[in-house]
Order: C-alpha cells, then sequence, then structure tokens
C-alpha cells in the first residue's frame, strides 16, 4: 500500500480533529454552517460592525457577507441598527438569540479543544500551537 503524502495525511488528520468528541457541532443542530457561523462570531466580537467592516474583517466580498448576515438576520440572531454617523449604512449585532446560540457553540469549540490539547503536556501543547500558528501566518 502506498504511503499517503504529507498532504494527505494532514487532511486526514484534518478530518480526524472535526470527528473527535462529542456528537455533531451545535450549529448542526440549529442548520448553521461553519462559514455562518464566522459571520456570527465576528459580530459577536465586535458588536455594530458595520457591512464594510465585517467583510474586512472574514476578507469576502460584500455580495457574500449581505446574502450571509440576511440569512442571519432573517434566522432571527443578528439585529441591524441604523448607522448614527452615516444613515445609508447599517450596524449588526447579536440578537439575544444569537448571543446564546454563539456562546454555546464557542463552549463545544472550547471543549473539543480542551479534548485534543489534554492528550498532550503543557511542553508539547505549546509547541503543538506554535507550529500550528507557523502554517496560518501568511506571508
Amino acid at each position: 500500500m502506498k504511503t499517503p503524502s504529507h498532504e494527505d495525511h494532514l487532511l486526514q488528520l484534518l478530518l480526524q480533529i472535526k470527528n473527535t468528541g462529542p456528537n455533531n457541532p451545535p450549529f448542526e443542530e440549529v442548520n448553521l454552517t461553519p462559514s455562518s457561523f464566522a459571520y456570527l462570531h465576528a459580530v459577536q466580537q465586535a458588536p455594530k460592525l458595520t457591512l464594510n467592516e465585517i467583510c474586512d474583517q472574514l476578507k469576502v466580498a460584500p455580495a457574500s457577507a449581505s446574502i450571509a448576515i440576511k440569512r442571519l438576520e432573517a434566522d432571527g440572531l443578528v439585529i441591524r441598527e441604523t448607522n448614527p454617523h452615516d444613515q445609508r449604512s447599517s450596524l449588526f449585532l447579536l440578537s439575544k438569540e444569537g448571543e446564546k446560540l454563539h456562546h454555546h457553540i464557542q463552549t463545544f469549540r472550547q471543549e473539543k479543544a480542551k479534548l485534543l490539547l489534554d492528550r498532550l503536556s503543557p511542553e508539547e501543547q505549546l509547541v503543538f500551537l506554535t507550529l500550528f500558528q507557523k502554517l496560518l501566518t501568511t506571508q
């Protein structure tokens, strides 16, 4: 049998990370996609962002962000307010339901990260996180 390439091995490991731990992520329970959660998380981290600020933060096109935010708004997870400094734009923040869902998903994610990291010593955790950050750092 052929030994998988490093790239294939990494992809297999990432899939195993996704499948590690208890049941499905909470966003699957409410039909929220991981990309929709990224929007929810961006709004939670910096409430009252404009659509352009969300686009800049997530590095997405305005049309994509607009569609995603409208869906979250329709689902009752995001609230739109008129920007007091520019009546032509809106500010976005999480509704109570959005805050509750975000907290539920974040708790799940933190428990999963803890489950994985607890398998390593504190020194190994530091090495792992340093190397993982290096993989994700853009040049």
